[in-house]
């Protein structure tokens, strides 16, 4: 009865009723619009054509073709005429009338150069990328099936514009211009992927999300609080995974692929499958991937003066009850690096009509345990310093129920709300050498996201979008001392306050753009967010530690804004300038951790550490000289106020505690007064002859504190030159990647620490060469083969605690499976029994 009337008062409310009268109106009183899907072809050999982006004459809605070709039309009106953009293709224009004649197929006609601008995603919406300021790395699923990565921090590598830093093979930290960590934002189909647990030191949950099920992705470099809210300071990583394909009343849609492949530098065993069944209303896509890696190899050709750098000349062996240090048989095999993962996806798409879809997507990520292969080599007196360094399973869930709406009304033209639930889980494991107690530590996170996303055009050439978030996230930490002789445990202190951590954000934002000419547009933004987090230090932690405090609280808020302007002043020329601002709030790790950051040290909590904020100019110049080379020429500077890095510390009163048995000297984060970061990249393509083109690209990056003490996260010069050969069914490429030296004395101090990851100059330069091919034996089939690193050099990217592969051999096999992919299948079947008979 109580909740009876509790129903009855909530519908008996004016407002309650009013406002579900406007949704049933918006759900159901709208015309219908396209109810089709497009296939997108390749003119030459009728291949599919994955990436081409479809937006109204208005640029007022646009959708892109998944990795079959496929793009859905139902965001459109039959009136509009609507543009296909891809850079390796003419760009066409087609009436409803046109695609209704064509029975819904496109051919496109292939162009000599990429010099058309990709849409992209800078704000919540796609748009035009010519009338972005910022500079915008995009990763298709062609790159993606072409050069075949591992994982996804291996995709990003492969952009050659994003330099990935590994502590071991189950992991990769990206760095964008001098920012890492939680310094950069991850985004999954628009949420959040940081938690208030994001660590300044590497991470590597990045490798949670499946490459194999992303449509494609996006790097924004730069400050993007103004859309993504704190700690976008360097950047902004946005993955969209593929999306479920309806079908049609007449005919359902059911399509699907398998992947297999194998490299040999760690024996990786990789099976995808993924199945897409569509109806006239519903759709639903399953992807499931196994991965299993074994030790890595590294490189045998050591460099001229470090000729046992990275050697792996014994490792730690547990025998009859006893640690035990063997000999390496190879030293190169880095053992142990092994690890195996398993990834789970499934999304629903409902459109109750062609104005309304409403889509749920289930993420799942599971690691076996990870081997801290940078902990095991650190030495000792007695060898080795630990007997067991290893990551827990690193498990990853998401639940995100997205509701796009398509209607013009006076508030706006497009609406998109999003409810997300996130659940991490990981733990550290760690027991030093002869030691018979493991310790363990244990964090969970569950995050929960709303936002709201809308947008309207108010002219032909002005659009204005507006939205907000809440952002709510609860760690629990526990943590304790396992005897691995009797299994007897004891209570320890946790990573994180015991009683505790809670993370909260609120949002909201303006964004506006306006197109003064054709070849002129301008954006301004403005967004204001609101922090509040709380750490419990009372139980474990307080037991364990003289702290002079219970809890710690910060309540800050930030208004960032971006304003910049694009300008074509001619056919060969493209210019653009942005000035920015982002921050960075303290987070639960910043604020309240306890833990070792290297061998003699601990980081202590700092309770009256404040956000950081950035200041950021970017210019960039593009040129197309002719029909046959693109160059283009970006600059940036930032200045970081009040930087929160790692310093020496005082811990009531003192500067050097007792912490796991051994004295260490205390830091802790603080906020420095100022930093700054600088630097730019080149890029340059061009095409000839017929399939025939290069690439070249350089990236540097400098910054230091108002010390003059360089900063952790900012890598050495980096860059990649490759020539290739496409004709549509076959491609091949040869390619050089390579690492500027990064001298000692330009290292930050924390990495200067760590003396086993560096030679006793610091980062030695490097280069490798690669090669690699595919041929599509049939528009169903495409294998794919090359071999990374040929000359099997022996490196180590800046600041990674494990060496990269050496010479790799990968070879993979890719099908394709639709609707006529299944008819072909069927009539060579018919074909075969009517030969017999």
């Amino acid at each position: 009865m109580p909740s009876t009337i509790y129903i009855y008062s909530i519908f008996s409310n004016p407002l309650t009723r009013k406002a579900l009268f406007l949704l049933l109106l918006l759900l159901f009183g709208v015309r219908p619009i396209y109810s089709q899907s497009v296939l997108l072809r390749d003119k030459g050999d009728g291949s599919v054509v994955p990436n081409v982006f479809i937006y109204d004459s208005d640029q007022a809605r646009s959708v892109m073709s998944d990795s079959r070709g496929k793009a859905d039309l139902s965001l459109f009106n039959e009136g509009d005429i609507l543009v296909f953009q891809h850079p390796a293709y003419h760009t066409i224009q087609r009436s409803y009338r046109e695609l209704l004649d064509n029975d819904w197929v496109i051919k496109l006609e292939g162009r000599t150069i990429d010099l058309d601008k990709l849409t992209i995603t800078a704000t919540s919406w796609r748009q035009s990328r010519d009338e972005v300021p910022n500079r915008i790395i995009s990763l298709d699923p062609e790159q993606l099936s072409f050069y075949n990565p591992q994982t996804t921090a291996d995709m990003l590598s492969s952009s050659n514009e994003v330099f990935v830093q590994k502590s071991q093979l189950g992991g990769g930290s990206p760095m964008l211009r001098g920012f890492s960590a939680n310094s950069v934002l991850l985004v999954v189909d628009g949420v959040r992927m940081n938690n208030a647990i994001f660590r300044s030191g590497n991470l590597q949950n990045v490798i949670s999300i499946d490459p194999n099920m992303l449509d494609d992705s996006e790097v924004i470099l730069g400050p993007g609080s103004v859309i993504y809210g704190s700690d976008a300071l360097g950047g902004v990583m946005a993955f969209h995974t593929l999306n479920p394909q309806r079908g049609s009343a007449e005919k359902a849609n059911i399509s699907g692929q398998l992947l297999t492949r194998y490299s040999s530098a760690n024996q990786e065993r990789t099976v995808h499958s993924r199945i897409n069944v569509g109806l006239e209303n519903w759709a639903f896509l399953t992807g499931v991937t196994y991965s299993s890696f074994d030790h890595l190899r590294a490189g045998g050709s050591y460099p001229d003066h470090y000729p046992d750098f990275g050697k792996r000349t014994h490792y730690v062996k547990r025998i009859h009850g006893q640690d035990s240090l063997v000999a390496n048989k190879d030293p190169n095999i880095q053992n142990p690096s092994a690890y195996h993962q398993l990834n789970l996806s499934q999304k629903v798409r409902y459109s109750a009509n062609d104005h309304l879809n409403i889509t749920y997507g289930f993420h799942h990520s599971q690691t076996s345990d990870i081997p801290r292969y940078d902990r095991l080599t650190e030495p000792s007196e007695a060898g080795l310093r630990f007997g067991e360094w290893y990551y827990g399973p690193q498990k990853w869930t998401m639940h995100n129920l997205v509701v796009n709406l398509r209607h013009i009304t006076q508030l706006f033209d497009h609406g998109r709300v999003s409810v997300s639930y996130q659940d991490y889980l990981e733990s550290r494991h760690d027991r030093r050498f002869q030691d018979h107690w493991l310790r363990n530590r244990t964090e969970s996170v569950d995050a929960y996201q709303a936002s709201l996303d809308l947008d309207k055009q108010l002219t032909g050439r002005s659009s204005l979008y507006y939205g907000g978030e809440a952002v709510w996230n609860r760690v629990v930490s526990t943590a304790n001392r396992e005897c691995i002789n009797t299994s007897q445990t004891v209570v320890q202190a946790p990573r994180y306050p015991s009683g505790g951590s809670d993370y909260r954000t609120f949002a909201g934002y303006l964004f506006y753009r306006h197109k003064l000419h054709e070849s002129l547009s301008i954006k301004g933004g403005v967004r204001y967010s609101r922090v509040n987090v709380r750490a419990d230090f009372s139980g474990e932690s307080l037991s364990f530690y003289e702290l002079p405090f219970s809890h710690i609280t910060l309540n800050t808020g930030a208004v960032n804004g971006l304003t910049g302007i694009s300008w074509a002043p001619g056919e060969n020329w493209d210019l653009s300038f942005s000035a920015s601002s982002g921050f960075r709030a303290p987070n639960v790790d910043d604020l309240a951790k306890v833990f070792d950051s290297e061998p003699g040290s601990v980081v202590v909590p700092n309770k009256d550490l404040e956000p950081e904020y950035a200041r950021n100019l970017e210019a960039s110049v593009g040129y197309k000289a002719g029909p046959f080379l693109h160059m283009e020429l970006t600059g940036f500077h930032t200045w970081l106020d009040n930087a929160m890095v790692r310093r020496n510390y005082h811990f009531n009163g003192k500067d050097s505690i007792m912490y796991d048995g051994r004295l260490s000297n205390v830091l802790a984060m603080v906020n420095e007064s100022a930093a700054v970061i600088y630097g730019g990249s080149a890029r340059a393509t061009a095409q000839w002859g017929r399939g025939w083109s290069a690439s070249a690209n350089y990236t540097i990056t400098l910054g230091q504190d108002q010390q003059g003490v360089p900063l952790r996260h900012v890598p050495p010069a980096f860059g990649n030159a490759s020539i290739t050969y496409n004709t549509g069914k076959i491609k091949g490429s040869f390619y050089v990647n390579y690492n500027n030296a990064l001298e000692k004395h330009n290292m930050a101090p924390c990495e200067q620490a760590k003396t086993h990851m560096y030679t006793h100059d610091g980062s030695p330069a490097w280069h490798t060469l690669n090669a690699m091919f595919s041929w599509n034996i049939h528009r169903t089939a495409e294998v794919s083969f090359g071999c990374e690193n040929i000359l099997d050099r022996h490196y180590r990217p800046y600041s990674s605690g494990i060496s990269a592969p050496g010479r790799n051999f990968i070879l993979s096999l890719r099908l394709n499976l639709d609707n006529q992919s299944n008819q072909f299948f069927s009539d060579e079947s018919q074909r075969a029994t009517a030969g017999k008979k």
